[in-house]
């Protein structure tokens, strides 16, 4: 590869669960952080040229990564895509920006919409792509552009999309740059009221001193995955090093270097166990990935 005009960094054979909030993963070939879109362009047009596999990574916190790494390039985005500005009621978010961080300037601002996704640990990008929402909003809601680097390595805006439950509705290999959002005016005291509602709510229903990936399961229609997994007295259900969080069902927690293999043996316990008492086929919230990049759906009830 090519890369005399890259400004950013290139690390090889980097420990991924460094970069994922469950620390589980195994060593990747290289881990590349671009600064600006021009640095990206660079980076997806080289990866292309010589057939090298990359995939691209906001904090980590959906993704279960292989015990045997990854085989290519893990592109994380630098500081030049962290900008959140605001223009009357339109935000501009760069995909590196918190979620978090984006909630809380809009409430700074009076601009009232994303409250309920305050305290969800993603970057902008990660939560437009699988349209991260809590309490019946999300953030795609609310979008009405989305800028990035297609997989010819060339910028491109998207203004029609199809976003769903859990699925943003965008191109595979789009690597989301930005995000448009249009938003409300509203008292900031009332904004700031309900999101310390919901980051309440959040803190005492959920194991966030824990490593965890957040909700493994989908919730099936009008139930709770984590009720279902309750009812079935699985808290606490562990293999090897990971465990059903005895806080919330839905959560599987690493209590202390947990290997993807012991992960997976839990997702396939849980999915067998309520097929059998349900009759209910719970689908992933998380993605899991093989160290070529596959996707991998352990356990998944034909």
């Amino acid at each position: 590869m090519n890369l005399e005009r890259f400004k950013g960094t290139i690390n090889l054979a980097i420990p991924l669960h460094r970069f994922t909030t469950w620390k589980i993963g195994g060593i990747a070939d290289m881990v590349v952080i671009p600064q600006d879109k021009t640095d990206l362009e660079i980076l997806v047009y080289e990866l292309s040229k010589t057939n090298t596999p990359w995939l691209i990574l906001g904090n980590g916190s959906n993704i279960l990564f292989s015990d045997n790494g990854y085989r290519g390039a893990v592109i994380i985005l630098g500081d030049g895509f962290k900008h959140i500005s605001t223009e009357d009621s339109m935000i501009r978010a760069g995909a590196a920006a918190s979620l978090h961080q984006l909630a809380q300037k809009t409430a700074q601002t009076g601009l009232a919409g994303l409250e309920e996704l305050a305290g969800i640990p993603g970057t902008v990008g990660g939560a437009a792509f699988v349209n991260a929402g809590a309490h019946g909003k999300s953030l795609m809601d609310y979008c009405t552009a989305v800028h990035g680097i297609n997989a010819l390595g060339k910028q491109t805006t998207l203004t029609t999309f199809r976003p769903e439950y859990r699925s943003g509705g965008l191109p595979d290999n789009f690597i989301i740059t930005d995000i448009d959002l249009k938003l409300t005016f509203k008292n900031p005291s009332e904004i700031h009221a309900l999101m310390t509602k919901y980051l309440e709510k959040r803190r005492s229903t959920q194991p966030l001193a824990d490593a965890s990936a957040g909700c493994t399961f989908k919730n099936p229609d009008n139930r709770g995955a984590g009720r279902l997994i309750d009812e079935l007295g699985l808290k606490g259900f562990q293999k090897g090093r990971a465990m059903i969080s005895s806080k919330h069902a839905n959560f599987i927690i690493n209590i202390g270097e947990a290997k993807a293999s012991d992960v997976i043996d839990i997702i396939r316990h849980v999915r067998m166990k309520v097929w059998k008492s349900y009759g209910v086929r719970l689908q992933l919230e998380v993605l899991i990935i093989d160290e070529y990049g596959n996707p991998q759906n352990p356990g998944r009830i034909p």
